[in-house]
């Protein structure tokens, strides 16, 4: 058995060698859905291999932040409306942010270096 996962992390690492972006992305996600992560491994391995640059992985990365981000919505506006229906009134306050004070999943280059 430790012989099978000597292997499998031979493995993991030549995938990093091969294409880092990738990587990074299957962190990513395995962060954003540790619970579900292992059910859709060998799909975002597949996706991920096709990120080779690093514009590819901060626009992968935004799409996924546009569906959890519109999902969110979605869920908090039906659970508004269901409050109407029972006689509760609500008003959703936003809480906005500069766009320079948002952390970063993706630093730009130039970020890390100064």
């Amino acid at each position: 058995m430790p012989k099978e996962n000597q292997q499998e992390e031979l493995y993991d690492w030549m995938q990093y060698l091969k294409n880092p972006h990738a990587m990074v992305i299957q962190q990513y996600i395995a962060q954003m859905i540790p619970e579900r992560y292992a059910n859709r491994k060998e799909l975002i391995e597949r996706i991920c291999g096709h990120l080779i640059t690093q514009r590819d992985v901060e626009d992968f990365g935004g799409l996924l932040l546009d569906v959890f981000e519109a999902g969110f919505i979605r869920a908090v506006r039906q659970y508004k409306d269901e409050f109407e229906k029972l006689g509760i009134p609500t008003n959703i306050v936003t809480d906005s942010l500069n766009k320079k004070d948002q952390q970063k999943i993706f630093p730009d280059q130039s970020e890390k270096s100064g």
